[in-house]
């Protein structure tokens, strides 16, 4: 099963699917995450919601709403906007007055209006009992970097370094 709130990703969606002859072989949904559990579409072995809870009024909800899609012995993926990278972001691009004024995206800007301490998603976590088998970030340096050189001029590089440095605090 899939689902978007948005009908151009569903759409794209649909055609990397026909792509791969398995366009039939998904159900297809478009609506809020709210919508879809209404109709009570039972549970699944795999959840993955990415990109989604930084823009919700009520985020904590979305993580037990996922919760209860999964079926025994199931896996979940989460990802989310880490307030920490805002900073990092901030602090090598010398944007110091973002910092100090409270955070407040601009309107039309990518970067949503909750980006999250990585220990208040912890906290929701482990309020639902959920068991984390691996917790990394996801391009935890080589955003940030306005003047490309060195081992950056290296895609393979710069992966095997992203990579690497993903799962070590305090740069996941």
């Amino acid at each position: 099963m899939y689902n978007d709130l948005s009908e151009s990703m569903l759409v794209y969606a649909q055609k990397l699917a026909e792509q791969e002859s398995v366009r039939d072989d998904i159900i297809w949904h478009r609506c809020s995450y709210q919508d879809l559990l209404k109709n009570r579409l039972g549970t699944f072995d795999l959840v993955i919601c990415h990109a989604l809870i930084e823009w919700l009024a009520k985020p904590q909800v979305l993580l037990s709403s996922l919760n209860a899609l999964m079926a025994r012995k199931s896996r979940m993926s989460i990802t989310f906007y880490n307030h920490n990278g805002l900073v990092y972001r901030n602090l090598i691009r010398g944007n110091f007055k973002v910092l100090l004024s409270k955070f407040s995206a601009d309107p039309g800007s990518l970067t949503p209006r909750t980006p999250f301490k990585p220990e208040l998603i912890d906290e929701w976590i482990r309020q639902l009992s959920i068991n984390v088998e691996h917790s990394s970030g996801i391009r935890v340096f080589h955003d940030y970097v306005t003047n490309p050189r060195g081992g950056h001029l290296d895609d393979t590089a710069v992966i095997d370094m992203e990579l690497k440095h993903s799962i070590l605090e305090p740069y996941k």
